[in-house]
């Protein structure tokens, strides 16, 4: 973590296995998430995403910039989500 950039994750975080997973430093992450391999939680414009609280987060899936995810929300395996 560079700066004063700090990922915000409340509890209850659960990593599948949790190779090539990055997230950048900016990002929220709610309770009770699951995310899976190869998963990215990115930045663009400046701006990093909010991840609501009990979301599922499939393999190689990509969520970048200032989006926000709901609670309860499943994102499949190898999705792009940017809005």
């Amino acid at each position: 973590v560079l700066g004063s950039n700090t990922v915000n994750i409340q509890g209850g975080l659960y990593i599948v296995h949790g190779f090539g997973i990055v997230i950048n430093g900016a990002a929220k992450i709610g309770k009770n998430c699951t995310i899976l391999h190869s998963v990215t939680i990115g930045v663009a414009k400046g701006k990093s995403p909010i991840i609501g609280d009990n979301v599922y987060i499939g393999a190689g899936a990509i969520i970048i910039g200032g989006v926000t995810v709901g609670n309860n929300v499943k994102i499949g395996a190898g999705a792009i989500v940017v809005d």
